[in-house]
């Protein structure tokens, strides 16, 4: 299967027919976000982890919370 990237992750395209007539969906969380306190840069990770590392100025940083986006 092919490899799609989105937003500088890849993910595996994936061909899916559904068996049955379905009436509600999964909804499955793909990722998470961080501004970084030295540079401001934006930085975005797919799962949680205990430490993180800018993108940009590679400033390290521990994780203290993790939180989900609600509308």
């Amino acid at each position: 299967m092919p490899l799609i990237t989105y937003d500088g992750y890849q993910y595996q395209e994936v061909d899916w027919e559904p068996d049955e007539a379905v009436d509600s969906v999964e909804l499955i969380a793909s990722g998470y976000e961080w501004i970084c306190p030295t540079c401001g840069t934006r930085n975005r990770l797919i799962g949680i982890v205990d430490k993180v590392v800018c993108d940009e100025c590679k400033g390290e940083w521990p994780v203290s919370e993790t939180h989900h986006a609600y509308k």
